[in-house]
């Protein structure tokens, strides 16, 4: 049975203010909440309707989970994460800035694109959407679990430290197919 302090928090935690206070992020539907728990990211609460979903869950009713979801289409499980510590940038070949991306699902969908292409990290300006958003979590449907995002001040300052060539798309830009693109490079999308 869920707790009234249990929903309370977890629609605190809809906003940045509440996420970073309490160092707790929400996910979800079945296959983030899984990617996250196979990839032991620590975890305060698991909710479900299934029994068998995991060893911690806390079952709910149908009725229950729709009181505290986020989006409108039911999902079979909830989970109540921690939010990373934040880690040392990694200057990997082929690094992907993002600057000023205001969309959760794009951001999810970056993320998502990061992780098919080996890419573990995602440097975000300042004014890029938070990527620990329940709607970015659930666009990059689990591929949070695998693809750290810094958020950093100055993009710029970061990417050119990096001593890498750095391209950025844009509508007006060359075509991707025409250019010769360098095994080591920094992508900047915004």
């Amino acid at each position: 049975m869920l707790s009234s302090n249990q929903r309370k928090l977890i629609s605190q935690l809809d906003k940045k203010k509440y996420r970073l206070e309490k160092n707790l992020f929400v996910a979800e539907g079945k296959k983030v909440v899984y990617e996250l728990i196979n990839s032991d990211w620590p975890f305060k609460n698991l909710f479900s309707t299934e029994e068998d979903f995991h060893p911690d869950v806390e079952l709910l009713t149908s009725s229950e989970m729709k009181k505290i979801r986020k989006f409108k289409t039911p999902s079979q499980a909830l989970g109540v994460f921690v939010l990373p510590e934040p880690q040392k940038i990694l200057s990997e070949p082929i690094s992907i800035g993002v600057d000023g991306i205001s969309d959760p699902g794009n951001l999810g969908t970056i993320i998502r694109l990061c992780d098919w292409f080996g890419i573990s990290e995602l440097i975000c300006s300042k004014n890029t959407v938070d990527c620990f958003n329940a709607k970015v979590i659930q666009a990059s449907m689990g591929s949070i679990a695998r693809v750290r995002c810094h958020y950093v001040t100055d993009l710029g300052a970061v990417l050119t430290k990096m001593q890498k060539p750095i391209y950025g798309a844009t509508i007006d830009g060359d075509s991707i197919y025409s250019t010769k693109l360098p095994n080591k490079a920094s992508h900047i999308f915004w």
